[in-house]
């Protein structure tokens, strides 16, 4: 599920934008006959512009814990790769908007700490948005997902 302009709390297992994330993923796992062996193999995060102003750092991490915690648990997938990405430094043009991206960025990049099971492609040296100064152009997405795939496959293969 994607949604633009999103902050973490709209994310968190008590709302609708997680709760729609879980019956979606239900839903299409159970699309398939009971014969065939299905499962979410990974989820990805791609997320936290909106989360770089006010106090809302300050409890960005804590927030990121539950949701992987939760979405782990209702998907009965105690190790389910999470894989995020950080926010690009080409928001420093709109850096009165949004003060605190390198402050999400390193929550990003070190939650693999407390996250197990967890990577992060660093997507801050990648190309030009797409002419808003917040998310990424496609040529920049296409990298961002061949690296998601990478970090992946390392993290199933440390297993």
């Amino acid at each position: 599920l994607a949604k633009g302009g999103s902050w973490i709390d709209l994310w968190l297992p008590q709302k609708k934008l997680y709760k729609e994330t879980i019956r979606r993923a239900k839903k299409a796992l159970n699309d398939f006959p009971k014969d065939v062996k299905v499962r979410v193999k990974a989820a990805l995060w791609l997320q936290g512009e909106s989360d770089a102003k006010g106090n809302r750092p300050l409890v960005y991490e804590k927030k990121l814990r539950k949701i992987v915690k939760t979405l782990r648990s209702d998907l009965d997938f105690p190790n389910l790769p999470l894989i995020s990405a950080t926010i690009r430094t080409f928001m420093e043009n709109i850096s009165h908007k949004y003060p605190y991206y390198n402050e999400i960025n390193n929550i990003l990049l070190n939650a693999g700490k407390h996250i197990d099971n967890y990577g992060c492609v660093d997507a801050r040296i990648f190309g030009k948005d797409r002419g808003d100064n917040i998310h990424y152009n496609t040529a920049s997405l296409k990298e961002i997902g061949k690296r998601y795939a990478r970090i992946y496959f390392n993290i199933i293969n440390k297993n």
